[in-house]
């Protein structure tokens, strides 16, 4: 056997798919007026359309039609717009995708259109009902296959296609990591309701597939589903397959995900007082963040406050409104984006404050904060994620983890177009300063990142386009744009 390769299966329909129009009924426009008259039309049984396309070539045999005549007009069909971009895009990275076209079409049609647009090098195998010319110069089309499938036409059933395509690669080695399936027909349930949850639907808006998609119940489709419209968005879903294109987003987390200081949410809600000793916030306040929430946590304890009510007061801090909506967005669209958090409360603190209800903690690929550990007491610490590397927090700094996690991404095959930083903190503005003129920095209205912005001069101002907010869903807006 064959060294196993791992790939992206890209699928096909063809009529109103690749082309957008039906091949079928456009070679109707050589008839007599254009059109079928009412007689051929009525030889049409339900489920054998096959049958119907051998009366309609007879009937343009008999009017005269040449084989030409036919070839010619089928090459001026027209391509979906974008369609050939995504082809020719398929065919330079033959490496991480195979394609293949499975159409109720046939071989004669197919194969002239894609010869046509300059794309039949795209297509590693086509299959559709097989057709030909005979000495007569009489077009004849006969059904693909037999199958025992009663939700398909009789001619062609696309589920046992694609499976057995499948089964036959993975004989030869070639194993596919994901299957994008791009159609519009009824046609096309059949083999989407095969697909896995790491696989891509792409059912055409206005059209059958989606219309039927739509009327099942969840659990009938497991692939993920992106409708579209044009090959532009086929464009970004190619990226989707392969993984290696993404948008990142980055998110602070207090004042951002949560509406509130975590440090102030436990100090307030288990001090003695409902505040902290004056003199210990006044600490905390001139930048000695750690320190002085190390000495906070000493005075809960010796108050007989556990780490464990720490935590319960964290899973109660209140969300910042519209932010939970953007998180299961973020979640339901894994394809498209990455999301990290940088913070600088503690891994305790946020980790409980994830739990709350609503929230997928998965969404979030990586945290990093201050460190937190229970010592075998059971008094809770806290310790600095860096030693004073940078002037803009003595604790951590942004600046320095965000770039090093894209050169990691980077290093595993994983490319960000876009980062979509989220923030409202004085620290949040030098990982800000180190974006590019494509990406996005979000401010909170009315905290300190957006007067730190304001504040900058001419020539320091930031290359990233910059759109303030207030509610999550705002934000939520803005990362839906990028689909």
């Amino acid at each position: 056997m064959a060294k196993e390769s791992k790939k992206v299966l890209a699928v096909f329909d063809f009529d109103h798919t690749i082309i957008d129009d039906n091949s079928d009924t456009w070679v109707l426009k050589l008839a007599p007026n254009g059109q079928a008259p009412d007689w051929l039309r009525q030889t049409y049984r339900n489920g054998y359309w096959t049958d119907y396309m051998e009366n309609v070539f007879k009937y343009l045999h008999d009017n005269g039609t040449m084989p030409d005549e036919i070839l010619d007009t089928m090459g001026k069909i027209p391509y979906t717009d974008k369609m050939q971009n995504v082809l020719k895009f398929i065919s330079s990275n033959s490496t991480k995708f195979d394609c293949i076209v499975i159409s109720d079409s046939n071989t004669v049609f197919i194969e002239t259109i894609l010869k046509a647009g300059g794309v039949k090098q795209a297509v590693s195998s086509t299959f559709t009902n097989p057709a030909h010319f005979d000495k007569s110069n009489c077009l004849h089309v006969k059904p693909f296959h037999k199958h025992p499938c009663k939700s398909c036409p009789v001619n062609m059933c696309k589920k046992t296609i694609l499976l057995e395509y499948i089964g036959t690669q993975a004989q030869d080695g070639v194993v596919y990591d994901k299957v994008v399936y791009v159609g519009d027909g009824g046609n096309d349930l059949c083999p989407c309701k095969e697909l896995s949850a790491s696989d891509i639907v792409m059912p055409r808006r206005g059209y059958r597939l989606i219309k039927k998609i739509e009327k099942l119940s969840k659990s009938s489709l497991r692939a993920k589903v992106v409708p579209w419209e044009s090959g532009h968005v086929k464009d970004r879903s190619r990226n989707m397959a392969t993984g290696t294109e993404k948008v990142l987003a980055v998110f602070d987390f207090d004042r951002t995900i949560i509406d509130c200081n975590s440090d102030d949410w436990v100090a307030n809600s288990l001090c003695p007082g409902g505040e902290p000793p004056k003199e210990l916030w006044q600490r905390y306040r001139s930048g000695l963040f750690m320190e002085a929430l190390e000495d906070l946590l000493q005075i809960l304890h010796d108050n007989g406050v556990s780490s464990q009510d720490i935590l319960d007061v964290m899973t109660t801090a209140p969300y910042t409104a519209g932010m939970k909506d953007v998180l299961k967005f973020l979640g339901g669209n894994r394809d498209a984006f990455d999301c990290i958090v940088m913070s600088g409360t503690n891994e305790l603190f946020l980790e409980a404050a994830l739990k709350a209800d609503g929230v997928d903690r998965s969404v979030i690929d990586k945290v990093y904060t201050n460190y937190g550990h229970i010592d075998d007491k059971g008094r809770m610490h806290v310790k600095s994620y860096h030693d004073r590397l940078c002037t803009c927090s003595v604790d951590i700094c942004k600046g320095v983890l965000l770039p090093e996690y894209v050169k990691e991404q980077a290093q595993e095959g994983v490319t960000y177009t876009k980062v979509v930083y989220v923030g409202d903190g004085v620290n949040d503005l030098c990982p800000c300063k180190g974006l590019g003129p494509s990406d996005v920095v979000m401010p909170r209205k009315g905290y300190k990142l957006i007067e730190k912005i304001e504040e900058l001069t001419p020539e320091n101002k930031l290359k990233a386009e910059i759109i303030p907010w207030e509610h999550g869903s705002e934000v939520l807006a803005v990362l839906e744009g990028f689909l």
